[in-house]
Formats: structure tokens, C-alpha cells, sequence
């Protein structure tokens, strides 16, 4: 298995319904977990709100916030980059993805062929028409179909 930072819009959005499906995490770790994603920058897919601002934004204790991260750490839904006394931590959503498989079905197998071209002796040419014939004046300037 790969895996891969949520960074556009909708792997954050799949990141969100992949926590929100997990039964082992709370509801505050869930809510946590949503509250980190509004966070996260595109352009490098990290996220680095202090623990205080998360504690702050999601209505639950600074204790809660550490014990979800451990807890979304724990499941392999997040990366966590640890900051110094000057900076704060640096967040990765984890996005599992499966390795692509081999093809199983008779069709991926067995590659369709590539269509023939006709001969030339095969082709008929369609019936000379002379320049100074018109459709009315001239029935056999005509293509039989018309």
C-alpha cells in the first residue's frame, strides 16, 4: 500500500470521510480530525495549527486535541512533524492508496485488434459524373441509389 498527502480539495474531502468512517476514533477526535483539515494548505499539504488554536476551534480541551492526534497518528491518518519552541507542529493528512493490479478480466488480457484497411482492389470507386451534367438533365451521371 502507498501513500499519499491529501492536498486538493478533494482528497481532502476523501481524507474527511475516511476519519468520519473509522468507528474506533470519537467524536471529538472526528471533529478534531475536520477541524485540522480546513487547515491544510494546498500547495504543500501541510497544516500547522498550534494544538491551543485547534483546542480552541473545535470547543474541546487542549488534552483531547493531543490524545486525537496520538489517536489519528495511531491509525495512519496523519503524519506529524514535530516544531521547536519557535515553531509549531506541521500536519499531513495520510490518504491510503491501493498499488494498481495487474488486469484479470478477458478483455484487459486480451487487447482488442486494430481495425483492418481494405485493399484497394477491394474498394469501388463511385460512378464518374461529368462536369456538365446536373442531377435532372442526365440520368446516368446518377449514383443508382438516387
Amino acid at each position: 500500500m502507498y501513500i499519499q498527502f491529501a492536498a486538493s480539495p478533494v482528497e481532502i474531502l476523501a481524507w474527511q470521510r475516511l476519519v468520519l468512517a473509522e468507528s474506533t476514533l470519537s467524536h471529538t477526535a472526528s471533529r478534531i480530525a475536520t477541524r485540522l483539515s480546513l487547515y491544510i494548505n494546498t500547495a504543500t499539504a501541510c497544516a500547522w495549527p498550534s494544538l491551543r488554536t485547534l483546542a480552541r476551534d473545535s470547543s474541546t480541551s487542549y488534552t483531547s486535541v493531543k490524545r486525537a492526534i496520538k489517536d489519528l497518528v495511531g491509525l495512519g491518518l496523519l503524519q506529524v512533524e514535530p516544531g521547536d519552541a519557535q515553531h509549531t507542529n506541521r500536519y499531513r493528512a495520510l490518504l491510503p492508496v491501493t498499488a494498481p493490479t495487474a488486469p484479470t478480466s478477458a478483455a484487459a488480457l486480451n487487447p482488442p485488434t486494430p481495425p483492418t484497411t481494405p485493399t484497394p482492389e477491394a474498394v469501388t470507386p463511385p460512378p464518374a459524373i461529368r462536369a456538365d451534367c446536373t442531377p435532372r438533365a442526365h440520368t446516368h451521371c446518377q449514383s443508382p441509389a438516387s
